[in-house]
């Protein structure tokens, strides 16, 4: 019994559904909005989402260390969870958590550094409910710009919620533990991957290097995906200065889509000379970089410069509908201001020409030297300010061109501090690619293993068996469920029975054919191919083993055996040597045949479907011209009704 085995791979067509499409972008779903929707400041304030009403918190951290700051809240209730600057863990009730103090990172006293634009982030261990990972990045800048050189220093602390009678502690043993050490910058932020993990993503602080972490159900895997993009954003070199490092403040920013990267940058020795009206431009490039982003992978690619070095971005915010960039930025003569980008096209030069100012920044301190933007719910708000003079503004309508966005220069709220909580942000759902498969046939007594694709964790077939490989005997429909510990991937199979009959051998005197006309014929003697022996019929010309196999959609079979043991007598030979004196002219023909025999012979003409179109006897001419043109075979056979000879013939 013959056992018809399929690959899977070789059947699916080359396209899949995958319903990605059905769901919103991270940050619009539910779990992500609850989560985000407490946000404490620096100098004990804050704002509830939920209530639309400020908070009172207990976050004072120390002059230089205004920003870096992340929160959590239940991704269910919007109940606050806890929050960090980087240096402390707060619970809910606003106190430090029993081991939630001397955090290394963000301006703690690990080196007396200063803060760092994006120095927390929280990310939630995934399938593990209620623990947390909290990482604090140590900048490379200081109050006193002396240690600008630094090196940036990455920490990570477990916190478990079930700790402290559920208020939640720093768990012991899991407390600054050290991530990286690889010169990096203060931009820090997670996105969600597409393989039920999630990529923390940072930048190095000289070099164009992206690092970006991937964090699995399987925690934290210490060796990064790096991704070198172009010329960095910031860098530059004075006449009797030390090479500036080209990353130095500034954060990176995601776009609801995943798609789009941003990291911008704010030098401290441009801001020191704009502050004396002095503009440095020689040897500039662009404040900002926009990227591509791979959440599959974790990699940066395709990276764009825009605005200009001046221009001293801090940080960048995308539209909900992924079109538009917006960032706060210096242009000479104007101030500090607004700025918004239409990336809907992926052109570096449509890119700087749609530039837009969309407003002034101004606190009552005058124009603030720094501003935090950042998406949440489809407004994107603007912290303006530094330390205790700051405010909160908005852009209402980001998804609209130029003044149409709707910016609000006028303070929502009063604030402390320089930025915004990071983003925190959730594995994925595993998602259900459905692939279609095509038909496939089975043959008549045969059986076919239907293969599920090598190397899943699970497989469930539609009749419950559990094993890659499910054998059937019947026609019918069947699919398999495979799922790689993330996605699930399903595969149909349409299986259709052929009508294939096995061949029979029929005989006539030394010409062999079948009892029925199939798709293809290849002959076989003594079970070895006879070369160019694929027609119908065949004329025996030595004793032997016989066979014929025959095809007919995606089915093939053989005949039996049929034994010849009379092709070498006399009358045969003599047969044989007729047959190398017949000649057959011309060829391609439109009237007639023409017949050269040294014997009498007898002649008919067959279409390629085995239609007898014309019989001569004793002939050597037979005409043909009211017969279709096309492909005809000639039979000759001598008057004893021996095949002698078969012999193509066009008719034009």
């Amino acid at each position: 019994m013959q056992v018809k085995h399929v690959l899977l791979s070789l059947l699916i067509l080359s396209y899949s559904i995958i319903n990605y499409a059905q769901r919103p972008f991270y940050n619009e779903r539910p779990e992500f909005l609850k989560a985000n929707s407490v946000w404490p400041f620096y100098d004990k304030t804050g704002f509830d989402f939920n209530t639309h009403s400020s908070i009172t918190s207990k976050a004072t951290v120390r002059i230089f260390g205004v920003e870096g700051c992340a929160s959590v809240a239940d991704a269910k209730t919007g109940e606050l969870l806890f929050y960090s600057d980087g240096q402390r863990v707060y619970n809910a009730k606003h106190d430090i958590m029993p081991n939630g103090d001397n955090l290394k990172g963000n301006g703690s006293n690990y080196d007396n550094k200063g803060s760092t634009t994006q120095g927390a982030c929280i990310v939630p261990v995934i399938d593990t409910p209620g623990k947390y990972y909290l990482f604090s990045l140590c900048g490379p800048t200081n109050s006193s710009r002396s240690r600008y050189f630094d090196s940036g220093i990455l920490f990570y602390s477990i916190i478990d919620m079930t700790l402290d009678n559920g208020w939640g502690d720093v768990i012991p043993g899991q407390k600054n533990i050290v991530l990286s050490k690889d010169t990096l910058g203060e931009a820090m932020i997670a996105v969600p991957g597409d393989n039920c993990d999630i990529w923390l993503i940072v930048h190095e602080h000289i070099n164009p290097v992206y690092k970006s972490y991937r964090i699995s159900k399987y925690g934290i895997e210490s060796s990064p995906v790096t991704s070198v993009v172009g010329k960095m954003p910031g860098y530059q070199q004075l006449n009797t200065m030390t090479e500036i490092g080209q990353h130095g403040q500034g954060g990176i920013t995601i776009s609801p889509n995943r798609q789009l990267l941003s990291l911008c940058s704010r030098s401290f020795s441009i801001d020191f000379y704009s502050s004396l009206g002095i503009f440095l431009d020689s040897g500039l490039v662009p404040t900002v970089q926009l990227a591509k982003f791979d959440p599959a992978t974790g990699r940066v690619y395709d990276g764009i410069g825009i605005g200009e070095l001046a221009s001293n971005a801090y940080c960048c915010a995308f539209s909900p509908d992924n079109t538009k960039l917006y960032f706060y930025g210096q242009e000479r003569g104007k101030g500090f201001s607004i700025f918004q980008y239409d990336i809907s096209k992926w052109d570096s030069v449509a890119i700087a020409l749609s530039k837009e100012r969309v407003g002034s920044i101004f606190s009552s301190r005058g124009t603030p030297g720094q501003a935090y933007l950042r998406l949440y719910n489809d407004t994107i708000y603007i912290f303006a300010g530094v330390g205790v003079n700051g405010k909160l503004l908005t852009i209402n309508q980001p998804n609209n061109s130029g003044a149409t966005c709707l910016y609000n220069g006028d303070s929502v709220l009063s604030i402390g501090g320089s930025s915004l909580p990071n983003e925190v942000v959730f594995s994925l759902p595993a998602d259900t690619f459905y692939n279609t498969v095509l038909d496939t046939t089975i043959c008549p007594k045969d059986e076919l293993a239907l293969q599920g694709r090598a190397g899943y964790q699970s497989y469930i077939w539609n009749d419950g068996s559990t094993d890659i490989v499910n054998v059937i005997k019947e026609q019918g429909i069947y699919w398999v469920t495979q799922n790689d510990g993330c996605h699930s991937y399903i595969d149909t199979f349409i299986v259709h029975f052929s009508d294939l009959e096995k061949p029979v051998i029929t005989v006539n005197v030394l010409e062999l054919s079948t009892t029925r006309r199939y798709d293809t014929y290849q002959w076989l003697l003594n079970g070895r191919v006879i070369p160019e022996a694929n027609q119908r019929f065949f004329n025996v010309h030595e004793n032997g083993d016989y066979q014929v196999v025959v095809s007919n959609s995606s089915c093939t079979d053989t005949s039996d055996i049929y034994k010849v043991t009379n092709a070498r007598n006399t009358k045969i030979e003599k047969n044989n040597s007729l047959t190398h004196q017949i000649s057959i002219y011309p060829n391609p023909t439109d009237d007639a045949i023409n017949i050269i025999s040294p014997a009498d012979v007898y002649v008919a003409l067959y279409s390629i479907e085995g239609k007898e179109m014309k019989v001569a006897q004793k002939e050597k001419l037979i005409y043909i011209k009211g017969v279709p043109e096309g492909m005809y075979f000639l039979h000759i056979y001598d008057l004893n009704s021996r095949l002698l000879k078969i012999q193509k013939i066009i008719k034009y």
